[in-house]
C-alpha cells in the first residue's frame, strides 16, 4: 500500500481543501466521506486493497470513521457487520421520507433535542441508492471504479455551484470517461458529467503496475467556483433528473431492482 503513495493522496485532498479555505476546515466532524461501489471485500482482493485505503484516508486527514458512511448493495450481512465493527457507519435502506417524517416527530418528543439521537436516526435511515445524495457540508465521495451513471447521479443530485464546491470526488477520472465513450452517447446519458468535464479540476494519482486493477485510472476530482463561473447561468436551471433510457449497460444497481 505504502507504493501507492498515500501521501500523494493526501497531498492533493489538502491542495483541494485550501483552495477552497472558506468551506473545509481540518477540525473533527466538519468533513465527511461517502463511499459507495466499494464491493465484496470477503471474496474480492480489489475491495479489501480499496477499503484499506480508505481507512488510511479517513486517518490522514482526521476525519472519525463514524463521519465515513458507506453503501454498496452487494454487502453481506457478515461485511455490514465487520464494517460497524471497524467503527464505520453502514447505511441501510433508502427511507429518506420516512426519516425525516421520524426525525420531526423525534425531535418534538425530546425536550431539549438530543443531537446525537438524531444524527444516529439520520445515519441508521439514509442510503441513496443510486448515489443522488444531496451534500450539506464538505464531503469526500470515495467511488472506487463506480458507474457512470452513480457519477452522474451525484452531480445531478448537487447541480449548483455551492454544492459542488462542497464535495471532493477520489474516482474515475471524467475526461477519461468521455475519452472512452461516443461523444452523442456521452452527452444525452451522461449530461452531467459531459457539462462538468470542461471546469472541474482533476488530479490523476500515479498507480503502480502490480495494483493496476485497483486504482487505475483514479483522479480527485474537485470543482473550483472560478471555474464554475465560466459556465452560462443557463447550465444550473432545466436539471432533469437522469432516466439512462438508452442505456443497456446502466454499470450500476437501481433502487427498484432490490425491491
Amino acid at each position: 500500500m505504502a507504493a501507492l503513495g498515500i501521501q500523494q493522496f493526501q497531498e492533493k485532498i489538502r491542495d483541494a481543501q485550501v483552495a477552497n479555505h472558506d468551506l473545509y476546515c481540518s477540525s473533527p466532524g466538519q468533513m465527511q466521506c461517502v463511499c459507495y461501489g466499494l464491493g465484496s471485500f470477503s471474496s474480492c482482493v480489489s475491495a479489501r486493497y480499496q477499503l484499506a485505503m480508505l481507512l488510511l484516508l479517513l486517518g490522514a486527514l482526521k476525519i472519525e470513521l463514524s463521519d465515513c458512511l458507506v453503501f454498496d448493495p452487494v454487502f453481506s450481512s457478515g461485511e455490514k457487520d465487520v464494517l460497524k465493527r471497524i467503527g464505520l457507519t453502514v447505511l441501510t435502506e433508502n427511507e429518506l421520507p420516512q426519516m425525516n417524517a421520524a426525525v420531526v416527530s423525534l425531535g418534538k418528543t425530546l425536550n431539549p433535542p438530543c443531537p446525537q439521537c438524531l444524527r444516529t436516526l439520520v445515519c441508521e435511515c439514509v442510503c441513496e441508492w443510486e448515489g443522488k445524495r444531496q451534500v450539506d457540508k464538505p464531503t469526500i465521495f470515495y467511488l472506487m471504479h463506480c458507474g457512470k451513471a452513480l457519477y452522474n447521479n451525484l452531480l445531478w443530485k448537487n447541480w449548483s455551484k455551492h454544492c459542488l464546491t462542497e464535495i471532493i470526488i477520489i474516482g474515475n477520472s471524467f475526461c477519461s470517461m468521455k475519452e472512452r465513450t461516443i461523444d452523442r452517447e456521452f452527452n444525452r446519458d451522461y449530461s452531467y458529467i459531459s457539462q462538468i468535464t470542461a471546469v472541474c479540476k482533476e488530479s490523476l494519482l500515479p498507480c503502480p503496475s502490480h495494483m493496476i486493477d485497483v486504482f487505475s485510472d483514479t483522479a480527485v476530482i474537485t470543482f473550483p467556483t472560478g471555474s464554475l463561473n465560466e459556465l452560462s447561468e443557463s447550465t444550473w436551471v432545466n436539471t432533469p433528473e437522469p432516466q439512462y433510457e438508452h442505456c443497456a449497460d446502466l454499470e450500476i444497481v437501481c433502487k427498484d431492482q432490490q425491491r
